[in-house]
């Protein structure tokens, strides 16, 4: 096997897996999943004017009964309510509840200090580079 290609596989199988058992940790805490955290975050940047699921799962390119299944659990623990579309009275559109709210306060809250610590000593431009080589990868999957 090549060292290079060893080398990336290696550390991104390390890096990943402190990511995911540290940010995992905290989701468990509160009965979340990442694909939770995904979809409840979703659904807060789409603010008071709400989001539908089917949006949600195109954006995270995934099928709509995950996200459906996703969002019924939220919606049965409080953090999420599913109201009737403005315009399309077939469409439900999701919001957050001020329990999702304050959910989302704590989760982010814990999720900001593990970052902080993760990412000791880089720079503002070294973390820039970071994402913006995450998104290079996720992007050329489509060409790939």
């Amino acid at each position: 096997m090549n060292e290079v290609t060893d080398l990336l596989g290696t550390l991104q199988t390390r890096a990943y897996r402190v990511l995911r058992n540290s940010s995992y940790g905290i989701l468990e805490r509160y009965g979340l999943t990442p694909t939770h955290w995904a979809v409840i975050s979703a659904i807060d940047e789409a603010s008071d004017k709400g989001i539908k699921a089917v949006d949600i799962a195109a954006d995270m390119h995934v099928k709509a009964p995950l996200v459906t299944m996703i969002t019924h659990d939220l919606i049965l623990r409080d953090f999420v309510v599913s109201t009737p579309h403005r315009y399309d009275g077939r469409a439900k559109v999701l919001k957050i509840t001020l329990e999702g709210a304050a959910l989302i306060s704590k989760v982010e809250t814990e999720l900001r200090v593990l970052l902080k610590k993760l990412l000791y000593g880089l720079t503002d431009k070294d973390i820039a580079t970071y994402y913006k080589v995450l998104e290079t990868i996720i992007l050329n999957n489509d060409h790939v």
